[in-house]
């Protein structure tokens, strides 16, 4: 049998150590409270209630130093991807923090596997102390087997509640729906929310169901979307998300026009609201399992019919609904001879602006009567939406763009006077010399780094061999920690400055490669993400390319007439 006489148990030695210096020791604290959206009618779990037992509980301790609290608002427990959590586990592994106090298991985590594995693997590993002080459990202070139980116990009760009270929800909210009640946060545009109201059905916004019905009007008399929309605009009308904010139905006098998109007003055209029906369940979500929201099927809708007073009649609604889908079955983008005609993709997407505006041009095609081509242009929906004419003009055919475009590739070229070659071999061996300059910095940063490291080893031998005390064993794991810190932050800088290099340099190598292919080779969306970084159009086609390595260059029809 091996020899047990004298033998050193490190992990028994270690705890019975800090129970004995745990006043002698200053904890880094972070505060940690958090509150579902489920439970933010909660008082006794606010969030200001949890804070308020957190500094009670720490009243009088002087070995606590509050480093920050840290709070997730609206974020169930069953996912750890919170912000305030995130950022104080990044606060624990970078030793700015190194105890943890929540008011109950419960606030950590209600996720069973994942909470145990924090309390269980994580914290100590990081040298984390972790308190719950409504369950009197202390990772410092709490080693028997009964208490790791009931903290495994609890763990997966708290797990459970998670599940049962996702599932509750569901069908509370589910029932809630099919009584008439209304559960949603803000009513359609043209009603307000009777919260006095247990129902909180909708009442009337007399104010904004004027527009409402106005809207419904002009429809029902011919005026397309797009007129509705400037006729708004033109009444200096609040978008309905800027009413929702503010309360006012107007503009003020120095105001911007805002842009009532089509969108929006086909929206308030075919919702069923406006008819005294009660529409919910249009989305979902399993708060359970963390997923966001999602658009159901309309067989899944909850409708409950008449159920408050109607903005417009049912014979309005109805007619302009059909009128509606009739000018989509007879729009010239549905007729069958198109259907055939597939839609190519955008080459310029996400590289073509208005030069007036700064938007992004919208991409369109046309098929003219007896051809089976479709023909590209692009076009500022600016002047479309708003009905201003600053933005005219700003409108050209794809093929135009395409020749102007290697028009200007053609004239770059030129002016390396065929040394493109030349300036590659160049590059490439000022890279290579900087990047060989770089990794001798990287080579010796990880050489202090395996230094520090192999003492740490060996220092951590010798404290379970017992050759050194545990206050010896910290007092050295400390300063290695900081000098290791030290050494690896700048090699993590070196790293990232090598890596921009070598990838600005590989971008620079491959733009005058591709720069060199313009000559045989047709445009297309690779060529043009490597060779430009942005371009504008201006009125009369004049266009302004912005190179990532060379100096802008202005395309002017202009100049190019004279």
């Amino acid at each position: 049998m091996a020899r047990q006489k004298n033998r050193f148990n490190a992990i028994g030695n270690d705890l019975n150590s800090q129970e004995s210096h745990s006043q002698d020791v200053i904890w880094r604290t972070a505060l940690y409270a958090r509150l579902s959206a489920e439970n933010e009618r909660n008082n006794k779990d606010s969030i200001e209630t949890q804070l308020c037992i957190l500094r009670t509980y720490l009243d009088g301790r002087k070995e606590f130093r509050i480093v920050k609290e840290y709070i997730d608002y609206g974020y169930s427990g069953t996912n750890f991807k919170r912000p305030a959590f995130e950022e104080m586990m990044e606060a624990a592994r970078d030793g700015k923090v190194n105890c943890i106090i929540t008011k109950d298991l419960s606030r950590l985590g209600r996720n069973y596997l994942e909470t145990s594995n924090l309390i269980e693997t994580i914290f100590p590993f990081l040298g984390v102390r972790y308190i719950s002080v409504n369950d009197h459990f202390d990772t410092l202070l709490n080693h028997n087997g009964n208490k790791e139980l009931e903290i495994a116990l609890k763990n997966l009760v708290n797990d459970m509640y998670a599940r049962d009270i996702s599932k509750r929800l569901v069908v509370t909210r589910k029932m809630e729906q099919k009584s008439g009640k209304f559960i949603g946060s803000n009513a359609p545009y043209g009603y307000k929310v009777d919260e006095l109201d247990p129902m909180r059905h909708y009442v009337v916004d007399e104010k904004a169901a004027a527009v409402v019905r106005q809207i419904f009007e002009w429809v029902l008399n011919g005026v397309t979307l797009r007129k509705v929309s400037l006729k708004l605009q033109e009444q200096r009308l609040r978008i309905p998300a800027e009413y929702y904010r503010t309360g006012k139905l107007y503009l003020k006098e120095n105001d911007e026009p805002q842009v009532w998109y089509t969108g929006t007003i086909s929206g308030i055209l075919h919702n069923e609201a406006y008819i005294g029906n009660l529409v919910q369940g249009k989305r979902k979500a399993r708060l359970f399992k963390g997923e966001k929201q999602y658009f159901t099927d309309e067989d899944e809708w909850i409708i409950i019919r008449d159920a408050h007073e109607p903005i417009v009649s049912k014979e309005v609604f109805y007619a302009v609904r059909d009128m509606l889908e009739n000018k989509v079955t007879s729009s010239c983008f549905q007729r069958d001879r198109t259907k055939g005609i597939a839609i190519k993709p955008n080459k310029y997407a996400g590289l073509l602006f208005c030069g007036m505006c700064g938007m992004k041009l919208a991409y369109g095609s046309t098929v003219p009567e007896g051809s089976a081509v479709r023909r590209y242009y692009f076009r500022c929906d600016n002047n479309y939406r708003s009905g201003k004419k600053r933005c005219a003009g700003i409108c050209i055919q794809e093929p135009i763009l395409d020749s102007i475009m290697n028009q200007l590739f053609g004239d770059l070229l030129r002016t390396f006077n065929g040394d493109e070659d030349r300036l590659m071999e160049i590059s490439k061996q000022r890279m290579e010399k900087v990047l060989a300059g770089y990794q001798a910095e990287i080579s010796r940063f990880q050489q202090k780094i395996d230094v520090v490291e192999n003492e740490s080893a060996d220092a951590y031998e010798a404290y379970v061999l017992g050759e050194s005390t545990r206050e010896e064993f910290s007092a050295n794991e400390e300063k290695n920690r900081q000098i290791l810190r030290k050494w690896k932050d700048m090699l993590e800088a070196k790293e990232t400055e090598r890596d921009a290099f070598a990838s600005s340099m590989n971008d620079r190598i491959d733009w005058m490669l591709a720069l060199d292919q313009t000559s045989d080779r047709p445009l297309d969306a690779d060529l043009l993400r490597i060779l430009v970084t942005r371009i504008n159009l201006y009125p009369g086609h004049e266009v302004e390319v912005i190179y990532p390595f060379a100096k802008p260059d202005v395309f002017s029809p202009e100049e190019e007439d004279v």
